[in-house]
């Protein structure tokens, strides 16, 4: 039995026989080969002792049974060599690292294979990483959509569309109450600021009032606007003109209701 590997490609070159078979001890009976090189044309004992050497190096520790001969695909007896021989994990452990068969990489040392290591995680981390933030941005863009869709339905209720159309005359309206104009106060409509604004009286309202007030006359303008689909704010405005040029008109009214 020959013993390592190098004992081995010295023991293959001096047979002078290209083509080999490499079974795992007791094994040759199946036919199932660990490595062989019987495919491969037009071999040579220097192209043979390389790729030898590769197969070599993918092999863990244990017994094998190796034959060898000079032509391609041949696996009788007749002039073949054929040997046992036996690899130990010390020898092994050192073997160059193998990528694939044909490419030998250099051998690394564990300070070596540790910053590779490191690398690999770091690079694992960025990608679960921008992974995740992709997640967030989808997340708060669906969040933005939704509420745009919910302000561009606010924006289209009926108080705040009258609100839009009728603002420039909310003081006038606002002196039919009895309220006078006065700067820094906000129209209680989202989006709409009136320089007209409502002064401190007497009569001004609270902050309980003012949510009535909104409540109400926003359902006025949804019960109207239901009713009266294609001319519900021109009503509206027809009814704010009688308040402001014949009020005795809007009090004749008011006694049928």
């Amino acid at each position: 039995m020959i013993h390592g590997r190098k004992n081995l490609l010295q023991w293959f070159k001096n047979a002078g026989k290209p083509y080999f078979s490499i079974f795992r001890k007791n094994n040759t009976e199946s036919g199932n080969t660990v490595f062989n090189n019987k495919d491969r044309e037009n071999e040579t004992m220097e192209t043979a002792a390389a790729y030898l050497e590769q197969c070599l190096s993918l092999i863990s520790s244990g017994d094998f049974f190796i034959f060898t001969c000079k032509e391609m695909g041949s696996s009788t007896s007749k002039g073949r060599s054929e040997t046992l021989f036996t690899l130990s994990m010390s020898e092994t452990a050192t073997l160059p690292a193998v990528a694939a068969i044909g490419v030998v990489n250099p051998a690394l040392d564990y300070e070596t294979m540790m910053v590779k290591a490191g690398e690999i995680a770091e690079t694992k981390f960025k990608q679960l990483m921008t992974e995740h933030e992709l997640k967030t941005l989808q997340k708060q863009v669906g969040d933005l959509t939704k509420e745009n869709k919910e302000l561009q339905t606010n924006l289209q209720k009926p108080f705040n569309k009258l609100m839009q159309e009728v603002h420039p005359y909310i003081g006038s309206i606002a002196q039919q109450f009895g309220l006078k104009a006065a700067p820094g106060l906000q129209l209680p409509v989202s989006g709409i600021t009136e320089d007209e604004t409502l002064e401190n009286n007497t009569e001004s309202l609270t902050d309980t009032e003012t949510d009535q007030m909104n409540n109400t006359v926003q359902a006025f303008c949804e019960a109207l606007q239901a009713r009266y689909p294609d001319k519900w704010i021109s009503i509206i405005a027809k009814i704010t003109n009688t308040l402001q040029t014949s009020p005795a008109k809007i009090d004749m009214a008011l006694n049928f209701l």
